[in-house]
Order: structure tokens, then sequence, then C-alpha cells
């Protein structure tokens, strides 16, 4: 585009209401500059010759509709403590800079003279944008998907938003917006930021700043912005308008099905669409009963009055708990307390992993909730949630297990292994001899999905389909956070933004379905390089969404690792209704490596014998099993295998 097309801005001298003078953007700084003791400010976009001629006219910008451009994407972080926009606003520019790739030094970041700092992105950074008359609300569009875990101030994406200008003094605080290099402000504390920004800027305070028209483009941040540029126009309220090929009943709404022809899977899927174009659960089901009343055959003749509800309730989950006719509902005091007496009258409702202990201090798992499991590759994390699974299975409840990298042969050999106490070799070479000891009537309530790239929307379809075939999914488990394939936006943004947008997606996904999610995630090569060392909530890879989106944050390691290698630890992270963990403390369990088993019961570190090779108890086995090895009986007893006749 041409920079001197728009290049004009609106700025003010002495207080924000002194604006409404238009100017040429570098007129506004000499005047600005002139007077450096006194609180000056501009505005974030430039404009072309009609906002001149506009402010001459009116002598104000409200009201102005024209278009626009800026060479910055600039986020203000204000706290009454400067020590919280400090670490959020650190914490915001790692992820720019590790997460997305963005050079540092063309990174720029501002003091903004009080309580907080401006972080400027360059327009380059993202393949720049074309002047326009929204532009500045697609770029709150942007910043807000950027940022918004880090609460940015979002008010200032208004077109003609003035903005404290570079250098300026603020009057109250007596500290100047003063600009610091990224290097430097990433190792600086918040009273080393304070002190230097009470020193006047030089006349060359910005000597050493990459202008932002010779900033390169990150892909990452590029596709972003593709996106958004690219979304669909939204029609009215949140909802998107439906496409020109879905306004019709023809064709998206067939009138024309018979008793038998799948009608009610029809309308299944047709509430699900709605759902997924931001249609609310009462408008969808007014929708539903439109077409239901066009059809040759009514499905609520044959079905009943009550299944389209049925059918949104299903589609929709926890976003359908209102009122078909009214809306949304709102409980009144006491109708929240009765509510909350049915959820403790409930204790069905209660999922326990089996590890008593943990349970205990999450006070068990609840449908609509979701928990991540953390731990290094190898750490053994899929094998502790296999045995929770299988726990769960045998109380009575319905599990999904995704494995999005494991086949599914790998699946059932580690399940079998867990029940069996064999080895996934044993497993393979005599499966036969194990089949009926890992044929209990638990595997019923077992389900797996093997399928490689699944997307968050794929994952619920699954899970919805489960539940109409299998019985209702209580709960679902994921391996792992890194392989669900995100919105093709975020698929080509690369990971880190893919996968916060997933970590905040499994909540809306966990309440909708009305089951639990658990879902696997890696930790950073930093935190324990073999898995043998406890984790920190930050250790989650490619996340900063983590710790906002789960209930229960659980920690996987192996302190004996590479040695005897006997015990698997577990900690609380985060619980968002029990007890966590404190610094070095964890829950013990025996582990057994071969097998893939993780025993109930915790073990104390410090009361067990060190040499015992291994710390499973016995398991004793209903029936023999024969193998065709030896084609003998082998009986179990304290854990050794006794060959028949020695």
């Amino acid at each position: 585009m041409n920079d001197k097309e728009f290049d004009y801005v609106d700025f003010a001298i002495g207080g924000p209401q002194k604006r409404n003078n238009p100017a040429l953007w570098t007129d506004a700084c000499d005047a600005i500059k002139a007077q450096p003791q006194v609180a000056a400010y501009a505005t974030i976009h430039r404009f072309d010759q009609s906002f001149r001629d506009y402010l001459s006219e009116r002598k104000t910008v409200k009201g102005f509709r024209g278009p626009s451009y800026t060479p910055w994407l600039v986020f203000d972080f204000d706290d009454p403590k400067i020590t919280e926009s400090h670490r959020r606003t650190q914490q915001f520019v790692r992820e720019i800079t590790d997460g997305f790739g963005a050079p540092k030094d063309q990174v720029v970041i501002y003091f903004s003279g009080r309580k907080g700092y401006h972080v400027y992105l360059p327009a380059m950074f993202f393949g720049d944008w074309t002047p326009s008359e929204t532009l500045h609300k697609k770029l709150k569009t942007l910043a807000l998907r950027l940022a918004n875990s880090h609460s940015p101030d979002p008010s200032i994406y208004d077109q003609s938003r003035l903005i404290r200008h570079p250098g300026s003094l603020h009057p109250e605080s007596n500290l100047y917006k003063t600009w610091i290099p990224t290097g430097r402000y990433l190792e600086s504390t918040a009273e080393e930021i304070v002190a230097e920004a009470a020193i006047p800027p030089s006349d060359n305070w910005f000597e050493g700043m990459v202008p932002p028209h010779e900033c390169g483009e990150v892909e990452p941040l590029a596709a972003i912005w593709l996106d958004i540029r690219n979304e669909t126009p939204r029609a009215t309220g949140e909802a998107r308008a439906l496409p020109a090929d879905h306004q019709t009943l023809k064709g998206s709404f067939p009138i024309d099905l018979q008793e038998g022809e799948g009608r009610d899977n029809q309308v299944y899927f047709k509430a699900r669409q709605l759902r997924n174009w931001g249609v609310p659960a009462y408008e969808a089901n007014n929708i539903l009963q439109l077409w239901d009343g066009a059809m040759e055959v009514p499905l609520t003749t044959t079905n009943g009055p009550s299944v389209l509800w049925d059918k949104v309730k299903s589609a929709y989950g926890a976003d359908a708990d209102f009122d078909a006719e009214e809306g949304i509902q709102v409980y009144t005091g006491r109708e929240a307390l009765n509510e909350y007496q049915g959820y403790l009258d409930n204790p069905s409702a209660q999922i326990a992993t089996g590890y008593d202990e943990l349970d205990t201090m999450h006070r068990h798992i609840r449908v609509g909730e979701v928990v991540m499991l953390l731990g290094k590759t190898g750490s053994g994390k899929t094998a502790f949630a296999l045995n929770a699974l299988s726990n769960m299975a045998k109380a009575g409840h319905k599990t999904l297990f995704f494995s999005l990298e494991m086949t599914l042969p790998r699946v059932v050999e580690r399940q079998c292994a867990i029940e069996a106490g064999a080895t996934a070799d044993e497993i393979e070479s005599n499966f036969d001899g194990y089949r009926e000891l890992c044929s209990e009537p638990w595997w019923d309530n077992y389900n797996i999905c093997a399928q490689s790239s699944m997307s968050l929307a794929k994952i619920e379809e699954t899970i919805q389909r489960t539940s109409d075939y299998s019985g209702k999914v209580e709960v679902a488990c994921i391996d792992y956070l890194g392989l669900i394939r995100g919105s093709a936006a975020a698929t080509s943004v690369g990971s880190y933004q893919a996968v916060s947008e997933i970590a905040v997606g499994l909540k809306s996904l966990s309440k909708r379905c009305e089951c639990a999610i658990i879902v696997l995630g890696q930790i950073g090569r930093a935190h324990g390089e073999e898995g043998d060392v406890p984790i920190s909530m930050t250790s989650g890879r490619d996340s900063g969404a983590i710790e906002e989106g789960a209930d229960l944050v659980l920690g996987v390691h192996r302190p004996e690792r590479g040695t005897l290698d006997r015990l698997m630890s577990i900690q609380v992270l985060k619980s968002r209704k029990g007890m966590i963990h404190s610094a070095g403390s964890c829950l013990n369990y025996a582990w057994h490596g071969p097998s893939f088993t993780v025993q109930k019961g915790h073990i104390d570190p410090i009361a067990m014998d060190p040499h015992a090779p291994t710390l499973i108890r016995p398991k004793a086995m209903a029936d023999p099993i024969i193998t065709p090895e030896t084609n003998h009986i082998v009986d179990m007893f304290d854990g050794e295998v006794i060959a028949d006749g020695n």
C-alpha cells in the first residue's frame, strides 16, 4: 500500500480532551516532541485525506466511518499492580517470540507510563493488511485471538482511539512512556523498568528500533490473519449467516423422507450443524419444528412430540440446559440450592479412577470436567490412563479411548497385558491362552477409536455416535493433545495456536457431550529428559490454556526410571474442587513396565524395601492358563509361576 496516502492522524497535547487535530503523522510527531514534559496522544490508526476533511468540517472524529490503516497491532496490558501486568506481558511476549517464532528485535515493548505495557507487533508479521472501513474490527478479533488469555484492554481497538505517544510524560505518575528492547525487557523486573521510566528519554531514544515496514512475515501469525480476513461475516448477534445453499428446505432440509429412511439421524445431524453455525439451542428447536412440519411424514407423528427437543439436547449437551420455549434459564437462589441438592443426591454421577487417594483429593471426577494428564514421552501416562479406564469400566461407567497415536492392536495388547499381568510379547504369542481371562463383562463398557488425525468436531461426533449405539459415554480419554487436528486455520498456524485453541475447546466439548474428558499432554524437554523428575503446571508443551481449561491437572513421572523402575508418581497440580500437592509431594503407586500395570494403593517410599526387584503385589488368577509352550497346567502362588510336577 502507499504509506503517504494513509498518513493522517488525530493527536492531542495536554490531555485526550484536546484532540480533533488532524495532521500528517510526521507533523504530529514534531509537535509532540516540542513539548516533552506534557502528556501527548495520537491515534493508532492512520487515515487518508477524507479523515482530515471530515475533522475540518465537523470538528470531531465522532461518526467518521472511512477507511484506515495502521502499521502496528497494539496490545495494552494494564493492572493496578505493575508486577501483575509485567508478568502477563512477559508471558505474552514469550508466546509471540518462542511460540510463534517472531524475531525479538522486531517486537516493540513500551512501559505505558503508569501501570502497564504497550506491545506493538508490526503489520508485516501478518503479511500486512490493506486499508478498509472495517480493518479495526478485524484487528480487534486478531488481537483477542492471540492474547485473550492474558486479558488485554479490548477498548483500544476503536478506529479513532488515542494512545499515549512514545516518549511522552504521564501527568500523574511523572513517568515516561519508555521503549525497552525486548531482550532486556524479558530479563528485567517491574521495579527496574519503573526506575528507567523516571528518566526523560533522549532525543534519539528510538535508535536501534527496527521500522515496521522493514520487518518480515512470520508465517504462523500470517496464517491467523488470513483466517480472520476470510471469515464469513456474522448475520445478527453471534450466529453466523447460513450459506446460501442451506437457506431453503430443499436439499439441506429434505422433506420427502419416509419412516425407516433415517429421519431421526437426519434430524440429529442437522441439530449439530445448527449448533456449529452458532444457532442457540431453542432457535434450533424452532427450525427443526418448521422442518418437521414440512415433512411428508413428520417425525413427531411417529416418534412423539418430544423427539425434536430430545435430538437438540443430544446435539447441544449442556448448552441446551434451558427451557425450549423461553431460552437460557436463570436460576433463583432457592432453585440453585435445589439443583445442588440434586447434584449431591446423585452419587452415581461420581466417576472414580480406582486410585482411592487420588479420588479423595479431587472428590471424584464428574461429567463435564476436563482432566489433563501431563508427562514426558515414555513416562507411562498412557499406561496410567488405560489402568484408570479399565477401573472405570469395571465400575459400570461407559468409556471411550481415542488412540490418535497407537494402532488398535497395540491398544488391545496393552489393555490385555494390564489385565493378565503379562508382557506384550506373552499376549501376542499366546493370545488364545489369555483371551478368556481378558474377556470379562466390563469390556462391554470399554470402547476404542484408533483413528489418527481427528479434529475436536470429529471427536465429538464419535462420542455422540458411540453414546447412541453403545450407551451413554461417561468418560472419553484422548491420547494425546498434540495430535488433535485443529481448524484448517489453526493447523496452518503451527502447534502453539492449534493446541491452545483445542485446550479451550475441550471444556465446551465435555459440557456438550455431558461426559468427562481425560486428555494426555506432553511436557517440554527442559522438564526432565528422562521423565524421572517431578513436573510443574508450566511444563505443558505448546499450550498457554491448559491451566485455564482443565478442572484437574495431573503430572506423571517415574522417580526410579533408569534403575529399578518400580514406582509411578502422580502429582495433583491443579484441582478446582479439591486439594493439590505441595512441591515435592506426590502419590506413589507400584509400577511394572513390562505389563503396563499401575497397581492401586499408595506406597510410602520410606517404608518400601529398597532392594526388592518389584513392588507389585501378587495377582490371583481365577482359572489356570494352558500354554502351548509347556502344554501343562501352571498355578500362580504368591506371584510365582510354578509348573506342574516341579
